[in-house]
């Protein structure tokens, strides 16, 4: 699962936002996977939590810069949410 594609990114920071500081991982995950079982299942707190950068002392969630430049990439790639891969059997 990439979980950096924007629309599911989106998701995971207005869970994120909607718990709050300080931010757990683990309610994090269970709240993801309360509103959609399928998507994330497979998202575990441990993998969450290596994307937080806990440097930051204050009470905003801030994430790793390697993180921010993965979802960065991901949203140039599909600008205004529209998938910038064609199919093979597409004339």
């Amino acid at each position: 699962m990439n979980w950096f594609f924007p629309p599911i990114w989106v998701q995971i920071v207005n869970t994120c936002l909607r718990v709050g500081y300080p931010f757990d991982a683990k309610e994090i995950i269970q709240r993801l996977q309360a509103q959609n079982p399928t998507q994330f299942r497979t998202l575990r707190h441990q993998r969450f939590s290596e994307w937080i950068d806990r440097t930051h002392p204050d009470r905003y969630l801030h994430f790793k810069p390697e993180i921010q430049h993965r979802i960065s990439m991901k949203q140039a790639i599909q600008p205004a949410g529209h998938t910038s891969q064609v199919s093979i059997l597409v004339c």
